[in-house]
């Protein structure tokens, strides 16, 4: 994060914001300033939710291919960009075309965005956890142990976060 603040500066790169840490109570603010978003992660980010978050305030997404979430709610060149973060120039290209997006292009981007990721909801999420759920207690070879077994059988579907 700093090395890249540093080289914008150096560079005089004008029009990008790099911002640390964005409390979950401001970031309706953060994306309603935002053109658009890039998640550059490297080594296998699980999913990256800050691009649902994203797309649900009708943002394009530049999203590294070692990111969960990049095959799933990225539609190349419709709602946004994946790139290599192996390959700088991937980047530079994605962005490059980020900053080319005119107002229609915008405002289809959004609606595209808003679209897929309606798919990706917690109710999508809990019910196929619930689903994953059912067909691991199903298995015969699943479970280390007994007890395995029988809390699953209690398991309700509840789930009340500590």
């Amino acid at each position: 994060h700093d090395r890249l603040v540093e080289q914008a500066r150096v560079l005089g790169v004008a029009g990008i914001r790099f911002l640390p840490f964005v409390k979950p109570e401001e970031a309706a603010i953060a994306y309603a300033n935002a053109g658009g978003v890039v998640l550059a992660s490297f080594y296998g980010e699980t999913w990256g939710l800050v691009i649902n978050e994203a797309m649900a305030s009708g943002l394009p997404v530049l999203v590294s291919t070692e990111c969960g979430c990049a095959a799933s709610l990225v539609d190349p060149g419709v709602n946004g960009w994946t790139f290599s973060p192996h390959v700088p120039r991937e980047l530079t290209q994605a962005m490059e075309r980020l900053a080319g997006i005119y107002e229609g292009a915008a405002t289809n981007i959004a609606e595209r965005s808003r679209e897929i990721v309606r798919h990706w909801s917690i109710d999508h999420f809990a019910q196929s956890a619930c689903s994953a759920i059912g067909v691991a207690a199903k298995g015969k070879h699943g479970f280390a142990a007994p007890i395995d077994r029988l809390l699953l059988k209690m398991w309700k579907g509840r789930f009340r976060p500590t």
